[in-house]
């Protein structure tokens, strides 16, 4: 290295320039300028060609002193003759790591702290912990031995779960060699998230009796619970909860959502969720509302048209109910001897299946009918549909030959 540079890592290359025809060249490092303390190293290299871009005008050293300032001299050789030293030159080393992950941050309780390599060492140390003494009981600390000086392995980075929820953690590296142990980094800080994030349905929503309901991961979690009640205090009889196993820190996976059936049709629920690991549980998430809808949406014939005797009639789904209830009769009080009704059960959140339309044949010709619509599930009933009507042809149409 250049002379007088510093921060040098103590996996340090020294290079000097080939003097053509030599044989040999000695290099001697050492922590005094007159290189005779017990840490002098004396290395031989054997000469290639003229070329310095080869391996013997060159020496990579480990195991240095972290912190310590170096002097170093080279000389070449032949068979009878040595050259004099080259002047003395200095290098400091670097007394620590560099941090990576930035300070101050806000994370999840599952978090990878990240630094950068310090060639040549054997080992990193890693201190974790909510008091700035590193001394407290929820201390983390690991020890990862070095692979190479790339800043990208595994070395130089530790993953850390069950961390405590909205706590301010402090952290540090040191580095370690066969002969000395470097100064801890200065410690930086992140403060853990004490929530989870909702998603869907928005806030204030209207929504199906079937609903999902979606938030986002909470990184390095063990677990989800969810609460949905018709009361903000989640005490009433119609409380649903439920707890999930986390996956991974992808927000599209079954531990994210729930899907809640068996609602009751025209309700205001709050709902909220919650995460844990192996030493924590966080705060509930602040509750969102959603109202569930009490009707069914009917689409066809539309109302007031003219049809059949045979005649289809459509509604859309309810998503996650258990049976449709359908009522069609000449009157809109629905209890005339005309009256005709069906119930299909549910098959799913389309509307092009059976159980949301139903064929009438032999009603009436020349008559207004009204009919409606209502769902049922386990444990509610909704609002009948706003009946619709329609007038049944008193007629046939004469087609061919033409009249006259």
């Amino acid at each position: 290295p250049a002379d007088g540079a510093t921060n040098i890592v103590v996996g340090v290359t020294i290079d000097w320039n080939a003097v053509s025809a030599s044989q040999a060249y000695q290099l001697q490092v050492d922590q005094v300028g007159t290189f005779n303390s017990p840490a002098m190293q004396l290395v031989t290299k054997g000469y290639i060609n003229s070329s310095s871009a080869n391996t013997d005008t060159q020496h990579n050293f480990g195991n240095l002193r972290f912190g310590q300032t170096y002097h170093w001299r080279v000389r070449a050789y032949i068979a009878g003759d040595t050259s004099a030293w080259s002047p003395t030159r200095t290098f400091t080393t670097l007394d620590g790591v560099t941090l990576a992950t930035n300070d101050g941050a806000n994370y999840w309780v599952g978090i990878t702290l990240d630094w950068n390599a310090h060639m040549g060492v054997s080992f990193y140390d890693l201190q974790a912990d909510t008091s700035l003494g590193f001394n407290s009981p929820a201390l983390k600390q690991s020890t990862d031995g070095y692979i190479n000086s790339s800043s990208a392995n595994t070395d130089t980075d530790e993953y850390l779960p069950n961390l405590f929820f909205g706590k301010t953690y402090y952290w540090r590296v040191r580095v370690r060699n066969a002969v000395d142990t470097s100064s801890w980094s200065g410690p930086r800080s992140f403060t853990t998230r004490d929530y989870v994030t909702m998603s869907l349905p928005t806030n204030g929503s209207t929504v199906w009796t079937g609903v999902t309901l979606d938030w986002t991961t909470h990184v390095g979690v063990g677990f989800y619970d969810m609460q949905a009640d018709t009361t903000p205090n989640f005490n009433s009889p119609a409380l649903r909860q439920s707890t999930d196993g986390y996956i991974n820190s992808s927000s599209s996976n079954t531990d994210t959502d729930e899907f809640l059936t068996n609602l009751y049709f025209g309700k205001t629920y709050y709902w909220r969720v919650r995460a844990r690991n192996a030493v924590d549980t966080c705060a509930w998430s602040t509750p969102w509302t959603f109202t569930t809808r009490d009707e069914v949406v009917m689409s066809s014939p539309s109302t007031g048209t003219n049809w059949w005797a045979g005649i289809n009639l459509d509604w859309s789904t309810h998503l996650g109910v258990s049976f449709y209830d359908m009522q069609a009769d000449t009157v809109n009080t629905f209890n005339s001897p005309a009256l005709r009704q069906s119930t299909d059960g549910y098959i799913n959140s389309s509307s092009s299946n059976t159980d949301t339309d139903e064929y009438l044949t032999n009603i009436y010709f020349g008559k207004t009918y009204y009919w409606r619509v209502s769902a049922r599930n386990a444990v509610d009933t909704s609002a009948w549909a706003t009946p619709w009507n329609f007038s049944t042809r008193d007629y046939v149409a004469l087609s061919s030959p033409a009249d006259n």
